[in-house]
């Protein structure tokens, strides 16, 4: 078994372990003894020189991570509650995160909303303005009244939850954004008008481009986005995994065609990831993308060949370990559900096929297919969505987002220095833009291409995913030698008499 897959399987033990911790929510209240339980039993393991028990360990401690987490939750929610329920309005700590939005009331009044966390539970809070009170900007700390709402999104027990601030209540601003997030917001500020250097003329453009590249939506008009969400492609809109790979391999290209080592590319390539994920907010999913990236391109450097599902493994394995609770995330989950997708297509499914179904728009819609197979069973169980436009509008919507990356990144770095060129390469990414409100409003106006489902239930999304990995097993079995001493040589003559002897499945005594 290579490295890849053994990390994979710890990846999958620890969310193995997670589930059955948050499913088994009346033991959370024991999770200190459930720990020390599992200290004993590593040690023990070591002593007595037990083997293949780390993927026993991985899932006692996913398990003891969710229950300990679950606890927490339960405290933090019914501190909060009971503070409701008595007329009183706890008074709560909270870090402005992500973008701020103000909006006028019914009554005439003012409010903000902002996204936030008390302890593993991510908010959305809600607070009144009083007056002229300037809105919270990202980075500060603010002391609000008010209660956490019980109400939750599609059910999920770690779902985003809602903060109302208490009418007639001043919030308090403790602290100032620190002197890197001001830079930080700063840059944001400039790159997003260097975006629309030479698109004055048209400011939908100007706002798609910003929108694309930096993840500054405010300005987008809402019949483009309707259009987007129609044609299954809203997600070029944040800021995720897409963004991060097209940058990135973009910059391991250009660097290949100047000479660079490719010892030295990772190591050049990762400040800048990490430099524009911060100027586009730290939002998770580029987080996860970049950490994905970091592990694939530095391999080299240490003498090792990039692995993507190592990658992907290291990244689930922290992403997961450090957090059980985006467990309950739904962009989280579609993000890692989407990327194991396309990973596993291109290490085992695509081998069984032909050069010309690898290579070229063969390649493209093959990856497309494994993106929207991974994710429609999340989208359909949670959104009650099924959206088979997308599989169509993706291809050409995810080669022009290749196009306007390229262009709008020269774009970004010519507005500091070249403004004449900026605009050049603006416009360019403009034009992108446009082809893509075209393909994803033509795609929109299809029938069927998007349909209002029952949310579909555990059992039917494991009945998919299973036929999927049937369907990549097959393939793979089909052109490649497979390790398989499970299978009976009945099995293997017959796969051989269809596919010819080509495929050998080797039976390990």
């Amino acid at each position: 078994m290579t490295v890849g897959c053994r990390l994979a399987a710890m990846a999958g033990m620890l969310i193995a372990g997670e589930a059955a911790g948050f499913a088994c929510a009346r033991l959370s209240s024991a999770w200190p003894w459930m720990a020390g339980i599992g200290v004993l039993l590593a040690l023990a393991a070591y002593g007595w020189q037990w083997p293949h028990t780390l993927p026993v360990f991985v899932f006692i401690f996913g398990f003891v991570a969710a229950a300990r987490t679950d606890a927490l939750r339960a405290v933090l929610l019914e501190t909060h509650w009971r503070s409701a329920r008595g007329g009183t309005p706890p008074s709560l700590v909270l870090k402005v995160e992500g973008t701020v939005r103000v909006f006028n009331r019914k009554d005439g009044g003012r409010s903000t909303q902002f996204s936030s966390h008390l302890g593993p539970i991510p908010l959305k809070v809600v607070l009144p303005l009083d007056g002229e009170m300037p809105p919270p900007a990202a980075g500060e700390v603010w002391r609000c009244m008010g209660w956490v709402s019980c109400k939750t999104l599609h059910g999920g027990r770690f779902e985003r939850r809602m903060f109302w601030g208490k009418a007639g209540t001043r919030p308090v601003r403790l602290a100032m954004p620190s002197r890197t997030e001001c830079r930080l917001a700063a840059l944001a500020k400039a790159c997003a008008a260097r975006a629309a250097i030479g698109l004055e003329w048209c400011p939908d453009l100007a706002a798609l481009n910003r929108a694309i590249l930096l993840g500054s939506r405010s300005d987008l008009s809402a019949e483009d986005r309707a259009t987007f969400a129609r044609a299954g492609t809203i997600h070029v809109f944040a800021i995720s995994g897409l963004h991060v790979m097209l940058l990135a391999i973009l910059l391991h290209r250009l660097l290949a065609l100047v000479g660079v080592p490719l010892r030295v590319r990772g190591l050049v390539v990762l400040p800048i990831l990490a430099g524009y994920v911060l100027v586009t907010g730290l939002r998770p999913s580029a987080v996860r993308a970049a950490m994905m990236s970091g592990f694939y391109l530095v391999a080299p450097t240490f003498g090792r060949k990039g692995d993507s599902l190592a990658a992907w493994s290291l990244t689930a394995l922290f992403t997961y370990g450090s957090a059980p609770e985006r467990l309950f995330d739904t962009g989280c989950t579609l993000s890692f559900a989407v990327m194991l997708g396309i990973v596993a297509w291109l290490r085992w499914g695509a081998c069984g096929l032909p050069s010309w179904c690898r290579e070229g728009y063969g390649g493209e819609c093959g990856v497309s297919l494994a993106a929207w197979t991974a994710g429609t069973p999340i989208v359909a169980s949670v959104f009650g969505c099924f959206t088979p436009g997308g599989l169509l509008a993706n291809l050409v919507v995810l080669r022009l987002a290749g196009c306007l990356v390229a262009f709008g990144m020269v774009g970004l770095a010519c507005g500091f220095v070249l403004p004449p060129a900026a605009a050049l390469f603006n416009v360019l990414a403009a034009a992108m833009s446009f082809l893509m409100v075209r393909a994803s409003s033509v795609v929109a106006a299809l029938p069927g291409s998007s349909i209002a489902v029952e949310p579909w239930s555990w059992s039917v999304c494991l009945a998919w995913y299973g036929s999927a990995g049937a369907l990549v097993f097959l393939l793979a079995l089909a052109r490649r030698r497979f390790t398989a001493w499970w299978l009976p040589k009945r099995f293997e003559t017959v796969w051989r008499s269809v596919f010819g002897t080509h495929s050998r499945i080797v039976q390990q005594p």
